[in-house]
């Protein structure tokens, strides 16, 4: 299903393989299989994907052309970061009228002691995120914010950060992604 959506995505922008790859730094051939159903990408090439197609990532995601305005806790859709970690979407995908809501909001879970070896994420969309238990760093700019429960930071899009958790606890946080007007 994500594949086919990607490619219906690609084609309605009249976009190529090509030259989807080109402006979103992915390959020509991991797309494909992507399209293709034969790999499940990260949730960083998603992202990747998404914003050069100007769709959200739940969108590519979601099961069925209407979801509900509420949104059920066995009904979620999760994914597994490259860290091992969790990405769960809380948020409803469409409001009443069928219409994509402007945010995403998603639970994710970051192991603790994770290797500081993740890329930075840079966004077409504004990020919040609110830490809701342990802690985690956002480095961008050259300076290292560190995140303890009940704090939260707000990122502007097209600003390159990265979340790392160096700690020995789980960081568990609410990420809020919306697109700018």
């Amino acid at each position: 299903m994500l594949g086919r959506k990607l490619r219906e995505r690609r084609k309605s922008k009249s976009m190529t393989i090509a030259e989807l790859a080109d402006a979103s730094g992915v390959t020509n051939g991991y797309i494909s299989q992507i399209e293709q159903g034969k790999l499940e990408p990260s949730i960083e090439v998603l992202h990747k994907l998404a914003s050069v197609l100007d769709i959200s990532v739940s969108s590519l995601l979601h099961k069925s052309a209407l979801e509900p305005v509420v949104l059920l806790r066995e009904n979620r859709l999760t994914c597994g970061t490259p860290d091992g970690g969790m990405l769960e979407l809380i948020s409803p995908l469409l409001g009443r009228d069928g219409a994509a809501l402007g945010a995403e909001v998603s639970r994710v879970v970051m192991p603790g002691v994770t290797p500081d070896t993740a890329s930075p994420v840079c966004y077409e969309w504004e990020a919040c995120y609110y830490m809701v238990a342990g802690s985690m760093e956002i480095r961008m700019d050259g300076d290292c914010m560190r995140l303890n429960s009940g704090d939260s930071a707000f990122v502007q899009k097209n600003v390159r950060h990265l979340r790392a958790n160096p700690f020995e606890d789980d960081a568990v946080f609410i990420s809020v992604m919306r697109r700018p007007e």
